[in-house]
């Protein structure tokens, strides 16, 4: 991933079994997965596997987070 950015990746379509070697997880349809800037992604995708990957600057994420939740002490962030 960009080490200056913030990227969120939609599974649209998984037909079949895959999954993360980061957390041991599986995905299904609909699942969203969030990546910290500098983040690596070890992920192994079924035949047909389709996602929706969104990249947004960590500056311009982290100014939409503390907008739409101000009560999240800046640290925390």
């Amino acid at each position: 991933m960009p080490c200056d950015c913030a990227t969120l990746v939609l599974v649209v379509k998984y037909p079949q079994k895959g999954g993360s070697f980061n957390f041991s997880l599986e995905h299904n349809d609909g699942d969203m997965g969030f990546f910290l800037p500098g983040g690596l992604v070890g992920a192994y995708m079924p035949e047909a596997y389709t996602n929706a990957t969104l990249t947004l600057l960590d500056t311009v994420f982290l100014s939409v987070v503390e907008t739409m939740f101000p009560k999240i002490p800046h640290d925390v962030l």
